[in-house]
């Protein structure tokens, strides 16, 4: 009996350190995070490393550690921290994200593409992640793949005549006048303040 009892009293001491060793983790992670806001990031990064320190798996840190290190220009180091967070949970959507803005920040264009089709898988209802990602796609000549994903966005939001009027944007780069002047309208019918500028600039203002 006095066994049983020593041994319930080490597991709830054990259970007790362990709660405290969390709860200490969070500590560090919201006093990063207060810093991280206040543009504290060497502060930030500091209680993060600890906060990790002692919660190894602590996913929420590392994508925090990611946007610090990101805001000092340590790319490389932001890249990896996304990855670690990713490979602990693969639907980290801030982690994805996080990696566009790496990507975009160093010109990396196929990398941005890649991490907006991660946080696709994630969010496919999202018509953000596929305008994100066409405009990369625009801007690196995959006119087609640009225009895959405005249709998408035109799928999920068809009164949004912004999708419309960046579809149009891209046929026009990619040789399609008469499809662009048809997004134009369309874009214009559904209160695009910028239709009737495309309408008149690609399409003699009819």
């Amino acid at each position: 009996m006095k066994t049983l009892f020593v041994n319930l009293f080490l597991v709830l001491f054990l259970l007790l350190i362990a709660s405290c060793k969390k709860k200490t983790a969070n500590s560090y992670y919201y006093s990063a995070e207060a810093s991280y806001y206040s543009k504290n990031y060497d502060s930030a990064l500091a209680d993060i490393n600890k906060a990790i320190g002692l919660e190894p798996k602590y996913v929420d840190a590392y994508t925090l550690k990611a946007r610090v290190e990101l805001a000092l220009f340590q790319f490389g180091e932001a890249k990896l921290d996304c990855k670690k967070a990713i490979s602990l949970y693969p639907k980290e959507a801030r982690a994805c994200y996080t990696l566009a803005e790496i990507a975009k920040e160093t010109s990396d264009h196929q990398g941005e593409i890649n991490a907006y089709t991660m946080l696709i898988a994630i969010e496919p209802d999202s018509a953000g992640n596929y305008d994100s990602r066409a405009s990369v796609r625009h801007q690196s000549g995959d006119f087609a793949g640009a225009i895959q994903d405005y249709n998408k966005c035109i799928q999920l939001k068809p009164n949004d005549g912004s999708y419309y009027y960046w579809r149009g944007d891209v046929k026009v780069d990619a040789g399609d006048a008469d499809g662009a002047c048809e997004d134009f309208h369309k874009a214009k019918a559904l209160g695009d303040p910028g239709a009737d500028a495309a309408i008149d600039l690609n399409c003699g203002g009819i």
